[in-house]
């Protein structure tokens, strides 16, 4: 909020504005799954400020950390919990006893959790479609960190289950032909 960055701020602001005001043929999207086509490209410095933007226009927002092998929401926030969506995922735990407010009002974080074997098996089930269901009732807004396509098969299973997509690429670090690749996928 009091970035001296002021271009990057307004950067965020007017993805926010697209969001909330761009024409959409049927209901506006709630739910972002944000995604590269490899690590280090930037999508986890895109869902927070992304998140952090909307929460600050006075929505309800959760962020989710939905990299679940490598995410890195936890420590940019400041959140000590070691536990979160992994354990809801696996039905050991109710979303409600892992999301933590942030220091952001309106701003709520689903930390990673622990690191689970094949997340994408978890993303695939009916109970995952039931927690979103959920989650969509509860906040205006969710984005979800997603790891990047060409490094598991997370984005691609938990994708046709999210209103929208984002797409990060990072300038004069991923090749054209991997950004294509992923957006096949």
């Amino acid at each position: 909020q009091d970035d001296a960055r002021h271009v990057l701020s307004e950067s965020f602001r007017n993805v926010r504005s697209s969001i909330f005001f761009m024409p959409y043929e049927g209901p506006r999207p709630k739910t972002f799954l944000i995604t590269s086509a490899i690590p280090n490209e930037g999508k986890s410095t895109i869902s927070a400020n992304l998140a952090i933007t909307m929460a600050l226009a006075g929505t309800r927002t959760l962020l989710i950390d939905g990299d679940l092998r490598r995410g890195a929401l936890r420590d940019a926030f400041g959140i000590s919990s070691q536990i979160g969506f992994s354990e809801v995922l696996q039905q050991e735990l109710n979303w409600r006893q892992v999301v933590v407010p942030t220091s952001y009002p309106n701003l709520f974080l689903l930390p990673r959790g622990k690191t689970i074997g094949q997340p994408s098996e978890y993303l695939l089930r009916e109970s995952t479609d039931q927690l979103l269901r959920e989650l969509y009732d509860h906040y205006d807004y969710i984005i979800i960190d997603s790891a990047p396509v060409l490094a598991a098969d997370d984005a691609t299973s938990l994708a046709p289950k999210i209103d929208a997509t984002l797409f990060v690429v990072r300038l004069s670090h991923t090749s054209a032909r991997l950004s294509r690749k992923s957006l096949e996928l």
